[in-house]
């Protein structure tokens, strides 16, 4: 404790204005604080200074502490994809190939009890329309009934091409089908349709897939999404989404975001983040196109911040926990603009805050 008081007291010293130094210094008071912590984990002291690094720190990078729920835990699970539909949760299992569902109470700051179910389709090893489902990739909501079996359905897509899709209030009544092309699929890592269509993230093969509608099903083998010269590296994807518009946005791990019309790359950069803070390992990310709540919020758990932007790509704020343990997995997140309720995935918990103090 001497250590990371004396460690303090140093980093006291240091002018505000050199930003880097003291982040540099506060920085070292963590690392002794986490050594002394594994010994004398209740010491009061000890949080004393865990929350004078935070004060400090925050304030310099402008981020805001958040006191954060866990809303719902799953056991022996590790979450990796979650969206919102309603009053619905939809959760992906990556641990144990299951997707889930919970309900949130009218305020969305906990889930009602007895509400969470395992989606009987939607598992390693379940069966629908005569397929076996093998490990899943990603879940998504088709609005459109181009390509299902009818609007506003629950998706998800296993590796081996099979699409499954299920009515939120008939879980048990699910259909199926397979994907032709699957084949030329390397690793796929998310999914999302438009307008009837259905596009899917292949980071491995530098593409994302592209299957046209026809009637209730995906009939043809995939088109690529990007062709012709100067296609963009997408190697190290780790998440896409597609606006209104039809823009296509492709996150890379390294924070940076390409914006794509009709597979062309078109102007997109981010702006105004504060000095000393930037996304620069990323995990994935939540685009929110509707008029009135347009935006974008994105999880990096090398740094277990959420952070918000505008739909441009201002910054807007960059979230923590006080408890920053909770956010040591982060996964995905989702916005409820409504009930200004952010809700994220780590590890085995479904977690929530508020986005305003």
């Amino acid at each position: 404790f001497k250590e990371a008081a004396s460690a303090a007291e140093l980093a006291r010293g240091i002018a505000s204005s050199d930003v880097t130094g003291t982040m540099a210094a506060w920085s070292a008071v963590n690392v002794l604080v986490d050594r002394c912590s594994a010994i004398r984990s209740d010491d009061p002291a000890l949080q004393t200074l865990t929350r004078e690094a935070q004060m400090i720190t925050d304030r310099l990078l402008t981020i805001e502490r958040r006191e954060v729920t866990p809303i719902e835990a799953f056991p022996n699970a590790d979450l990796t994809r979650i969206l919102m539909q309603g009053e619905d949760l939809y959760v992906l299992d990556n641990r144990n190939e299951q997707v889930y569902r919970v309900t949130l109470t009218t305020e969305g700051g906990t889930t009602v009890p007895g509400t969470r179910q395992p989606i009987p389709a939607m598992r390693r090893s379940g069966v629908v329309n005569q397929f076996t489902v093998g490990d899943l990739v990603d879940i998504a909501w088709a609005e459109d009934a181009r390509g299902v079996s009818q609007g506003n359905v629950i998706t998800a897509l296993d590796r081996s091409g099979i699409l499954i899709d299920c009515p939120p209030r008939f879980l048990q009544n699910c259909s199926a089908q397979q994907l032709l092309g699957s084949d030329t699929w390397v690793e796929p890592v998310a999914m999302t349709f438009w307008q009837g269509r259905l596009y899917i993230l292949d980071p491995a093969a530098n593409q994302i897939w592209r299957y046209e509608a026809s009637g209730s099903s995906f009939p043809s083998r995939p088109t690529e999404y990007f062709v012709g010269q100067g296609r963009p590296d997408i190697r190290t994807a780790v998440d896409f989404a597609i606006d209104s518009a039809g823009s296509v946005y492709v996150l890379l791990r390294d924070g940076s975001l390409g914006r794509f019309t009709g597979g062309q790359r078109v102007n997109f950069g981010f702006a105004s983040f504060p000095e000393g803070q930037s996304m620069n390992d990323v995990d994935a990310f939540f685009l929110n196109s509707n008029p009135i709540a347009q935006g974008m919020a994105f999880v990096s758990r090398a740094t277990r911040t959420v952070y918000e932007t505008t739909l441009a790509g201002t910054f807007i704020n960059s979230f923590r926990a006080y408890d920053e343990s909770l956010f040591a997995q982060l996964s995905d997140v989702v916005v409820d603009s409504n009930r200004q309720i952010i809700y994220t995935v780590s590890g085995n918990s479904i977690l929530s805050f508020s986005r305003s103090r």
